[in-house]
């Protein structure tokens, strides 16, 4: 079942859990289809995962993954990398 949470500007942020421990594959669907939507493409994605379901640094940036988090971590560490992933995104955009 999935869950959200947004910040006040629709696509800034978006939590999306699955409670699908056991099904990598359909995360890594549910990116690609993200990416293949005009309307979603540019939303950055924190991949939040077990150790057990690491993907490569390839494979982030084939999907466009703006940073990967392994459990356990810290609210402050998510926290600091959605803030840095905003401030990136405000870079590109002024420039």
């Amino acid at each position: 079942m999935g869950r959200g949470i947004r910040t006040g500007v629709p696509g800034e942020a978006r939590y999306r859990g699955h409670g699908l421990p056991d099904a990598p594959d359909d995360r890594i669907e549910l990116i690609e289809k993200m990416r293949g939507d005009d309307r979603t493409r540019d939303i950055p994605v924190i991949l939040l995962t077990a150790r057990s379901f690491a993907i490569s640094q390839e494979m982030q940036e084939s999907l466009g993954v703006s940073n990967c988090l392994s459990k356990p971590f810290s609210p402050k560490e998510l926290l600091k990398t959605i803030q840095d992933i905003l401030y990136q995104k405000e870079l590109v955009t002024k420039c």
